[in-house]
């Protein structure tokens, strides 16, 4: 004789696969029913892909893996390298917004992509949003010491000084001398200053040129 399938089976879980993972339960006998005629069931709770936790700063937007993927193929440019880059970084980069930026940066700096990020590092302190960020500072200053950069991490650490001191970029170390040798008369000296200061700029408070 065939047996007739239980006219209802209640089996609550809870909402969106959220029980504790892997947890067991066994359905209970249908109460008027004989031991033969029992079902038991087996209800296995757990999530529902085998996907892991994100990691906290390690999420790239689409903007964000765009922007390291095109300074890194402009840096393996060749002879137009430095130029390339600049242009990534002066039509790519601008247009990120503050997280897509600083993801940006990270990355590199995982990557021990050091010349690309300190790129990036400069950029991001010509933002409008930029405020001095120790922690900042020190991830960079981290990457270049993995890579051996000592001269680039002493700049960096003289520019970070002055910025803590609130001495406005250039003005008091070159622009200043600039003005004062344009009013007595020496305009070939006053345009190699303001050669200085530009370059000074464009490498964030440094009077070398990139390596990048």
């Amino acid at each position: 004789m065939a047996m007739a399938a239980p006219a209802h089976l209640s089996c609550r879980t809870p909402s969106l696969g959220l029980a504790p993972s892997p947890a067991h339960r066994h359905v209970p006998p249908l109460s008027g029913t004989s031991p033969e005629a029992s079902l038991s069931l087996l209800v296995v709770c757990g999530p529902r892909t085998n996907r892991g936790p994100l990691v906290r700063g390690r999420t790239l937007s689409t903007e964000a893996i765009l922007a390291v993927q095109a300074l890194k193929r402009a840096a393996a440019a060749g002879d137009d390298a430095a130029s390339k880059v600049d242009q990534v970084v002066s039509k790519t980069l601008v247009r990120l917004i503050k997280s897509d930026l600083l993801a940006a940066l990270a990355e590199l700096q995982r990557q021990d992509q050091w010349p690309l990020a300190l790129k990036v590092f400069v950029a991001m302190r010509r933002e409008i949003w930029y405020s001095v960020d120790y922690a900042s500072y020190a991830q960079m200053i981290a990457t270049l010491a993995r890579n051996g950069m000592t001269a680039e991490i002493d700049d960096l650490v003289t520019f970070t000084g002055n910025e803590a001191a609130g001495i406005p970029r250039g003005r008091v170390l070159l622009q200043d001398p600039q003005q004062g040798l344009e009013e007595t008369g020496e305009r070939e000296a006053a345009d190699e200053v303001d050669g200085d200061y530009a370059t000074w700029c464009d490498n964030g408070g440094r009077t070398r040129v990139s390596a990048v």
